[in-house]
């Protein structure tokens, strides 16, 4: 630690400690540090440099406005020169033992009581949920709804199908753990299934499907299935038992029982920037040169997914109530959800010169200047444009009066995502202003590159205005 002419700087290093007087052992260490010289009366800009290797949280990077820098003294987490840290949200997962799987080689091993977790990485690599069918889709064979007089029914809550024989089976094993994703249109629903009856192929699902069971050609819609342990009978698939915590594995070629590296997320949330959105925000925090990977996401029970750019995904990093902070050069990669996302209160915030890829959804995320339309947030704005008559609310709580996000994503990487939730995109923006999109270069989703906008009527979108999008 070193204090020269008000500029302080930490160490953190893999083998550091926190309660030492050598380097500090985690990103949480030197925050806590920042803030005892804070009370001590420093005011400098400060730069926690951080040495190259594994950092396995075991909680989110929770940054608040007393956290806060200055423009003149900023804040820097920067990894140190020629190094690479890697922040992960997962565990790496040991005791593996050798078996058999359906007649072939596996591994198994007993996991850490109380992880769940829908991904696996194997030696840096994304392995396989199970799947059937292994390729392609099956279709609905018989619908069981009342039929809709619209084209488009988003008041649906049909929650059961018929099958054809042999696509389901009732004595999966755990088969309440068997989960279903249906496609339709733009959009997917996410489901488990509740029950299956084998004497008249009907599937009961505990969500029901976003838009009915038809698509836009009046087709039944096409769906598969994950999670099936009679399905793992390919190399670099896995199945985990949640109910017996117990991980099962189909090695590749060249994996070695002593020496894979297997890890699975355990966290939702890598970073987080918490101000508050109608009072002090945190300011002037940067994140250079850094590389965060490993966090899981399902959506809650009973709640099959957004009907736009999986847009109820949160972000495995994630800004609130945010002003002037950066993420510059940084990766994020092997998340379940959307990389970054900013949410209620940000505003000239950045993104540049990062690579975004290996996405279970999507790229960078840009909520409503006035409100975060998702479900499984906690400050949804339930507002209208303009309060109902006799409704007073205060000028400070009032979400048309917090500033637009004109968040700057540029000369960005961000491809190869919707792995696990095919409908998001490579950068969404809501009804936001003021953004910069430019100079990124966005490939291998499934969906959009860019999202626009949330209006779909022809009329001027007030709050979506003066962004530039640009090559």
């Amino acid at each position: 630690m070193t204090n020269r002419a008000s500029h302080l700087t930490l160490t953190v290093a893999p083998d550091g400690d926190d309660r030492g007087r050598g380097p500090l052992a985690t990103l949480r260490g030197a925050r806590d540090a920042i803030r005892a010289t804070r009370a001590a009366g420093a005011r400098g800009p400060v730069t926690v440099l951080i040495r190259g290797g594994w950092y396995f949280l075991e909680e989110p990077f929770v940054l608040e406005p007393r956290d806060s820098g200055t423009a003149d003294a900023p804040v820097v987490y920067r990894a140190a020169p020629g190094e690479q840290p890697i922040f992960s949200g997962g565990v790496r997962l040991s005791g593996f033992r050798e078996t058999t799987i359906h007649g072939q080689p596996g591994w198994v091993a007993d996991v850490p009581a109380g992880l769940a977790f829908t991904q696996l990485f194997v030696n840096g690599q994304r392995m396989r949920r199970t799947r059937l069918p292994r390729t392609g889709y099956y279709r609905i064979a018989e619908s069981v709804a009342e039929p809709s007089k619209l084209d488009l029914d988003w008041e649906s809550r049909v929650r059961q199908f018929r099958c054809r024989p042999g696509e389901f089976d009732a004595g999966w094993h755990r088969l309440q753990d068997v989960a279903v994703v249906v496609l339709n249109r733009w959009f997917e629903s996410h489901a488990r299934v509740a029950a299956y009856d084998p004497q008249t192929q009907l599937v009961t699902l505990d969500a029901h499907l976003l838009g009915g069971d038809a698509d836009s050609d009046g087709r039944l819609v096409r769906y598969w299935i994950e999670n099936v342990f009679e399905a793992l009978t390919e190399p670099g698939q896995f199945y985990f038992d949640r109910a017996a915590g117990q991980l099962w594995y189909r090695p590749r070629f060249g994996d070695r029982l002593a020496t894979a590296q297997v890890i699975a997320p355990r966290l939702t949330t890598l970073v987080e920037l918490a101000g508050d959105p109608w009072g002090e925000p945190v300011r002037h925090i940067r994140f250079e040169q850094l590389e965060f990977r490993h966090t899981d996401y399902r959506y809650p029970v009973g709640e099959p997914g957004g009907v736009q750019a999986a847009f109820s995904l949160p972000g495995a990093i994630t800004l609130r109530g945010a002003t002037d902070c950066v993420f510059e050069n940084c990766t994020v990669a092997q998340v379940a959800q959307y990389g970054i996302e900013f949410r209620l209160g940000c505003t000239r915030n950045r993104v540049v010169g990062c690579h975004l890829h290996d996405l279970g959804g999507g790229g960078v995320k840009i909520n409503h200047d006035h409100g975060d339309r998702t479900p499984v947030h906690e400050d949804v704005i339930r507002l209208p444009a303009a309060p109902a008559a006799g409704v007073h609310v205060p000028a400070d709580k009032d979400p048309r009066n917090l500033p637009r996000q004109a968040v700057t994503v540029s000369d960005c990487r961000i491809h190869d995502g919707g792995k696990i939730f095919p409908s998001a995109v490579g950068v969404w923006v809501g009804d936001s202003s003021g953004n910069r999109i430019c100079h990124n270069e966005i490939w291998n989703f499934h969906y959009s590159g860019i999202s626009c906008g949330w209006t779909w009527v022809y009329e001027f979108n007030v709050q979506c205005a003066d962004n530039l999008i640009a090559g």
